[in-house]
């Protein structure tokens, strides 16, 4: 169970958070009178919220935090806790997403379409467009995506046919991936 939020143990949290930044001097007129705000500020939030986002502060900022810092911390920690508190104790289904809690399922989205080498296989390096370049046609796939995916960056216009999304004059082509950008992408998030 946790800890309950109370005065003392914002109080608490303040005093540990003025000793790690003592350039603060809000503490120094009023600690009460500063307690019983934060504290209200900060409503909602469990004590051990609390304290683990007084911990990160001190361990990552360089000055003293603002309430809604606090508050950002501790509610990243409690989605956090309550997601990994929430897995079922059997066996986990693949599918389930524990941050927005829900089931993974197969939509349709649109993605560039792609030339064909001459043995069939998919070029990657060249995205198609129409023959006077202000389209680039789409081709729909599948993709498994839960509630917090984020949006498809391409979407048809609706009266052009086949598929396509308009490219403007002042834009230019998205640069597709190419073997040696994807390997520096890997490399660089390993």
């Amino acid at each position: 169970m946790s800890e309950p939020m109370t005065a003392a143990l914002v109080l608490d949290e303040l005093t540990r958070l003025f000793t790690a930044f003592p350039t603060h001097a809000g503490m120094k007129n009023n600690p009460r009178g500063t307690a019983e705000g934060d504290r209200n500020g900060l409503t909602g939030i469990s004590g051990d919220a609390l304290r683990h986002a007084a911990k990160r502060v001190i361990q990552e900022d360089s000055f003293f935090p603002k309430v809604a810092r606090l508050r950002e911390i501790a509610l990243g920690w409690e989605t956090y806790t309550r997601a990994a508190n929430t897995a079922p104790a059997g066996e986990v289904d693949p599918l389930w997403c524990p941050r927005c809690q829900s089931r993974v399922e197969t939509v349709e989205w649109w993605r560039p379409a792609v030339g064909r080498r001459p043995d069939g296989q998919p070029d990657f390096r060249a995205w198609l467009t129409s023959a006077d370049g202000r389209w680039l046609l789409l081709e729909p796939f599948g993709r498994d995506l839960c509630k917090c995916a984020p949006a498809c960056q391409y979407a048809p216009e609706a009266e052009h046919a086949p598929p396509a999304m308009r490219l403007y004059p002042h834009e230019r082509l998205p640069m597709p991936l190419t073997r040696s950008s994807v390997m520096v992408c890997e490399a660089n998030h390993a």
